[in-house]
């Protein structure tokens, strides 16, 4: 029975933990790049260079065309929850 109810307890609270770092990047950067708004900014006639993890941000080059992408979670718990992508002009 104590075995029951310590697996009810904690078991909810795992469903919410976060995702490894690993895992949680990856899904940031999937979400960067099947974005619409990343495809208008940089076009379609040149391929990604390279996306790269600065304390401002992602930061996605196209050729001449540099732009920060912010992510930010909107969760009132921590887990995997839903993803909003901050597109900005490169400094």
């Amino acid at each position: 029975m104590k075995k029951l109810i310590f697996l009810l307890i904690i078991l909810p609270q795992m469903a919410f933990a976060a995702l490894p770092p690993y895992f949680a990047t990856a899904r940031e950067i999937k979400e960067i790049v099947d974005s619409n708004e990343l495809h208008t900014l940089l076009g379609s006639g040149k391929p990604i260079d390279s996306i790269e993890r600065k304390e401002e941000g992602w930061i996605v080059k196209s050729g001449e065309k540099t732009i920060t992408v912010v992510v930010h979670y909107n969760s009132p718990m921590p887990g995997p929850g839903n993803i909003q992508l901050e597109f900005k002009p490169a400094p």
